[in-house]
């Protein structure tokens, strides 16, 4: 087995590959570098890896003829945009911080969750490792569960891009378009009613509205 982990957000990566390692994975990482680090990661020895169908011996036998192996975990986590935006960087910081490998992998490995598990927080860390130690492999179930979170996660992310660009241009036109997205600050006790369940979200960029309001009294 083996996994591709790239991350800017280290936070726990070692201690989760050495997991890995021990359950058996060998760890792979991009030496591809272009573009003062735009171009890493798109490169058809990855993604054929992911997207690879290892039931297909039409793909089994294109890997081998190009010298691909296939990957069966994709560890990302993006560039933090949100986080750059909220600092209040200027215009050119904040458009090298727009991830481009990062969601396309992730898109992949989501894609082929009958294959592949893909992870985008630490948070996953733990209950992956878990999972591994106690059943030696990743339940369908779960590398499903962890696909639609993967999907979730790029299309907050794009929203938060799309968000600013549009803030960019000067129009008095709606746009043709319209996507929202963020964070989940906190669960609520209930929803609309008391049978439903309930959070609260906070779109990307600076802290304002009601749901970065501070509880005085």
């Amino acid at each position: 087995m083996r996994a591709l982990l790239g991350v800017s957000d280290k936070t726990g990566i070692a201690e989760f590959a050495r997991g890995l390692a021990a359950s058996g994975f060998e760890l792979i990482a991009t030496d591809v570098e272009m573009l003062g680090g735009r171009i890493k990661t798109l490169h058809p020895a990855i993604h054929a890896g992911i997207l690879a169908h290892r039931t297909d011996p039409d793909h089994v036998r294109q890997l081998a003829e190009h010298g691909f192996g296939p990957i069966d975990m994709v560890v990302v986590s993006l560039y933090p945009f949100s986080e750059t935006l909220a600092s209040g960087a200027d215009h050119d910081t904040v458009v090298e911080n727009i991830d481009i490998g990062g969601p396309t992998m992730i898109r992949a490995a989501a894609k082929n969750s009958e294959h592949v598990t893909v992870l985008v927080s630490p948070h996953q860390y733990d209950a992956v490792l878990t999972e591994l130690r106690t059943n030696r492999a990743i339940s369908a179930e779960t590398r499903r569960r962890l696909a639609a979170e993967a999907f979730a996660h790029v299309a907050a992310y794009d929203a938060a891009v799309a968000d600013y660009l549009r803030t960019q241009v000067r129009t008095d036109s709606m746009p043709a378009e319209y996507s929202t997205g963020g964070i989940r600050l906190h669960e609520l006790r209930y929803g609309e009613n008391p049978h439903q369940h309930g959070a609260l979200y906070a779109n990307a960029g600076p802290p304002g509205g009601l749901a970065h309001a501070r509880l005085l009294q």
